[in-house]
């Protein structure tokens, strides 16, 4: 079968806190989930969950575009350095992702490698195609601007992507709705909304 496999590396943990909990947590619990005209939230849908597989590593495997593009935007945010390949993966599947096999996997751990090699924020393993290329680009967009978001833009991000409304964002994080709007506008919320939708796009594309 193909699919997607996608390699988490931890930075700097060796003296930093560990990450791998939280982030199996948000990859596994609901989460804004974006398609071509729609984004709403939704529980992510893994063929082989989040694991951790290594130390600091997490790896996982999906068929389904917008879990993929939810996953690189999690990761994106915190300090994560990404691998991610689509390829054949040996079935019948195993339990877990950890025990899985095929040439989806050899590639996504070479991505990661050049992905520290090249100290990148992500590495998408390409076949030559113009579909991956176009992917391909659009993922390290995708990291760039979940990376560069202010602490501040950060959280009002997270926080209306679960809840997709003012009021219930403004009473978690105790402002006001008008100071709500005006977070998420200068965060550029939809911008970062149609950037997904445009890599959920391309990543069906490759498919």
């Amino acid at each position: 079968m193909l699919a997607w496999v996608i390699l988490a590396d931890q930075l700097e943990s060796r003296s930093h806190d560990d990450e791998v909990p939280t982030l199996l947590d948000s990859l596994t619990s609901p989460g804004l989930l974006v398609s071509s005209t729609d984004y709403h939230v939704g529980t992510p849908h893994w063929t082989l969950p989040p694991e951790r597989t290594s130390g600091d590593e997490v790896q996982a495997l999906s068929t389904d575009p917008a879990t993929l593009i939810h996953a690189l935007w999690t990761a994106g945010c915190g300090p994560w350095r990404i691998g991610l390949a689509h390829d054949e993966v040996v079935t019948p599947l195993p339990d877990s992702t950890r025990a899985a096999r095929g040439p989806a996997y050899v590639k996504a751990r070479q991505a990661i490698e050049e992905c520290r090699r090249r100290r990148a924020g992500v590495q998408v393993a390409t076949d030559g195609t113009d579909a991956m290329r176009r992917f391909s680009q659009v993922a390290s967009v995708v990291v760039d601007l979940a990376r560069g978001l202010r602490p501040a833009s950060r959280d009002i991000v997270a926080s209306y992507d679960l809840s997709m409304t003012s009021e219930e964002t403004a009473r978690a994080l105790g402002i006001s709705t008008s100071a709500v709007s005006q977070r998420l506008t200068r965060a550029r919320w939809e911008y970062l909304v149609q950037t997904r939708q445009l890599a959920v796009d391309l990543a069906r594309d490759v498919q």
